[in-house]
């Protein structure tokens, strides 16, 4: 097994942050295109009901209800990155709810110590923990990140 030296740890840091880049231009690029196709349409909906404090709103001669919102939420879940034992993947422990809450329901157990994490042994993102996503190729090991969603790679 190959020693990391400086030269491969400054290059995993680039490498991490051009896929950061990557994410966010596109996150940036359909946040734009949403509004700018939304800055020339009209809406005739007419103001529902208040349901827990969002509007409800309706389309006339219809049946059809939505709401809006103004707050979005980003979840890494998923992605081989997304949680590190030091916390510097891509999300935050906290959101995984390690080490005092409902980790499991997110992190992969390790088979030999349930009461730990998994933690990669092998590839990119050795040192890094797998994470769960509901979508999963149940064909592929639990401790397998292959198994999961990588959601950097898909939305």
């Amino acid at each position: 097994m190959r020693q990391p030296n400086a030269r491969n740890v400054k290059i995993q840091d680039l490498s991490y942050l051009v896929r950061m880049f990557h994410v966010l231009l596109t996150l940036l690029f359909l946040l734009t295109s949403v509004r700018s196709s939304l800055a020339g349409t009209t809406c005739d909906a007419v103001d529902g009901f208040d349901y827990r404090g969002a509007m409800i709103k309706k389309i006339p001669v219809s049946q059809a209800y939505f709401y809006t919102i103004t707050r979005m939420a980003i979840d890494a879940d998923g992605a081989p990155n997304s949680y590190h034992p030091l916390d510097k993947g891509i999300d935050a422990l906290a959101n995984a709810g390690f080490p005092e809450g409902n980790w499991k329901a997110i992190l992969v157990e390790n088979p030999t110590k349930s009461d730990e994490p998994f933690v990669q042994t092998g590839g990119e993102f050795a040192g890094f923990f797998v994470s769960r996503t509901t979508l999963q190729d149940r064909s592929l090991a639990l401790t397998d990140v292959r198994r999961y969603v990588d959601s950097t790679r898909v939305p």
